[in-house]
């Protein structure tokens, strides 16, 4: 037994303090000797075209199987690939096509789950780390807390502590202190706002953290007050469920991701009714934290349309399958995908499409190319 223990912690060790661990992203060295050359032709095309009435919003789903520490050639000399590069190239795709660098893509929202082992090791972390300062000073962004962001897990697998959260992503990190589109944080770190401007419009972003409780409800609803007047988009990351609703099945269910936790805190369900509801200028939630595509479409309390997106493709593993890797030897990773919101002010629509920057595709499955109506008057729904 005490021979099994030592070698165990030998690998865990070595995953957590290898020096091939730290990343320079102003360095950063892709490998792509396994990749095939016949790539696919590129069916990425910029949205905005220079239309002025256009812009785009950049979802970044789970990122956890990317980062899993236990899929990464670095560390284990027998896995097949780094899955965290996926990862990274898709920063890079990000910084390419964001305004700032003549693309379309004017925020980005990270849903949470940046790591997958929590604080168990800090490989992950700082990787998760490494691959978003590639979008830091290139485009504004917000980030929320997933379920294996939080430093433990506790009964029943409820997350407990946000020391690590607050390390990397918290509101006093590089990513936020000082910019001028960053709103601000509660007292915990974990709830967030942001502003951005796209079209001659102001919109504010508040992310809330998992299941959140009364006080983070409250802390929201301040943001909101203060804020009267501009459309908002609320990002967390366990909303909807992925499971159709009985009675309509174009609908997904609200999420309650621990209803085992006797602290009380706030379900999909609850947030809408005791917050999305009742706040007319709150017309799009953004949610991940189920491995599906998943959309929901409410009518809030003034009878106005509130749309609820959720993204995350942690369980994809078709990658593999085109560098020509057996399923046996590596774990998903996710397939580069990323969410993609195109609002168009000509015609009032939201296309939403969802883009691969491995496979340099678009999806065709359900939920991942859609078109949105947006069917209010923007003047006086926000006003």
């Amino acid at each position: 037994m005490k021979k099994i223990f030592l070698f165990i912690t030998t690998i865990l060790l070595t995953g957590c303090t290898s020096s091939k661990n730290t990343t320079n992203t102003n360095n950063i060295n892709f490998n792509t000797t396994q990749i095939s050359t016949q790539l696919p032709q590129d069916e990425y095309k910029p949205f905005v075209n220079g239309n002025k009435n256009k812009f785009s919003l950049v979802i970044i789903p789970d990122s956890q199987s990317y980062l899993d520490f236990r899929s990464q050639q670095s560390l284990f000399v027998h896995y097949p690939i780094n899955q965290y590069e996926l990862y990274y190239r898709q920063m890079e795709f990000i910084k390419n096509n964001s305004v700032k660098n003549g693309g379309d893509f004017s925020f980005a929202i990270h849903v949470g789950d940046h790591v997958d082992h929590r604080s168990w090791n800090m490989t992950e972390w700082k990787r998760a780390a490494e691959a978003l300062k590639i979008i830091n000073n290139e485009i504004p962004f917000l980030t929320v807390i997933g379920n294996h962001d939080y430093d433990r897990w506790g009964k029943g697998h409820s997350p407990v502590g946000t020391k690590l959260y607050n390390k990397y992503f918290g509101p006093e990190t590089d990513f936020y202190k000082n910019k001028e589109w960053f709103g601000g944080a509660s007292e915990n770190g974990v709830n967030s706002y942001a502003y951005f401007t796209a079209c001659n419009k102001k919109f504010l972003v508040i992310g809330l953290q998992l299941n959140p409780t009364q006080e983070d409800i409250n802390w929201a609803q301040n943001i909101i007050n203060s804020n009267k007047g501009l459309p908002a988009i609320i990002v967390t990351h366990s909303y909807l469920s992925g499971k159709k609703e009985d009675d309509n099945k174009s609908q997904n269910k609200f999420a309650n991701a621990y209803p085992d936790i006797k602290e009380h805190k706030f379900s999909g369900k609850e947030i809408w009714d005791s917050f999305i509801s009742i706040n007319n200028q709150i017309f799009l939630v953004i949610c991940g934290h189920v491995s599906k595509e998943g959309l929901r479409i409410d009518k809030n309390n003034f009878g106005s349309t509130t749309y609820a997106i959720m993204a995350d493709y942690q369980d994809e593993d078709k990658y593999l399958d085109f560098i020509g890797i057996e399923r046996k030897k590596a774990h998903a990773c996710g397939d580069g995908w990323l969410k993609m919101l195109n609002f168009d002010f000509n015609n009032n629509t939201i296309a939403v499409k969802t883009y691969s920057t491995e496979f340099k595709k678009y999806k065709t499955d359900e939920g991942a190319d859609l078109l949105l109506k947006i069917d209010w008057d923007w003047n006086k729904r926000f006003k």
